[in-house]
């Protein structure tokens, strides 16, 4: 403990808390391995269900979005959905506004938010408009695209067609 003082008359008590801070680092750099660790045993052990609640509470939209689509492809996406809390739903929705900007993203993050949009409505729970605004453009996007490419495939059958 180190004292110093001044000519206003006040003494200060310092403490040196370096080692206290290095070892509050240490502990959550440790548990940060830990987590990661426990991450990647659930997504090797194939218990997705645990890894997507794991990696959305760690912040991690990559392996997030990595174990949705795994879970769509087993068939399994509605029921680790169902197992989400409202909080975990609430960090996907976020990542789910980032997601859909892009095209290639654009088929799992509607079947999501229609998962997510119709368990929350049929809950009696309300979807605020700002969450709303960020999505409503880009699936607007995505479903005139998709309109563009039915009307293209409707012109090659019918050029297939009279041949």
């Amino acid at each position: 403990i180190y004292t110093s003082g001044g000519r206003d008359g006040q003494m200060i008590m310092w403490e040196n808390v370096t080692k206290l801070v290095r070892e509050q680092e240490r502990l959550k750099v440790e548990e940060a391995v830990k987590c990661d660790q426990r991450l990647n045993n659930y997504l090797i052990n194939g218990k997705l269900s645990k890894a997507l609640k794991l990696s959305l509470k760690m912040n991690k939209p990559r392996l997030t979005k990595k174990t949705l689509h795994t879970l769509q492809k087993r068939g399994e996406l509605e029921h680790a959905l169902q197992r989400l809390s409202i909080d975990e739903r609430n960090i996907l929705f976020q990542s789910l506004v980032q997601w859909n900007s892009y095209a290639n993203q654009s088929s799992i993050v509607q079947e999501i938010l229609k998962y997510l949009i119709t368990d929350t409505l049929a809950n009696g729970q309300a979807i605020s408009a700002d969450q709303c605004a960020g999505i409503i453009a880009y699936t607007e996007k995505h479903y005139q695209r998709l309109d563009k490419l039915k009307t293209r495939l409707h012109v090659v059958d019918l050029l297939l067609d009279t041949m």
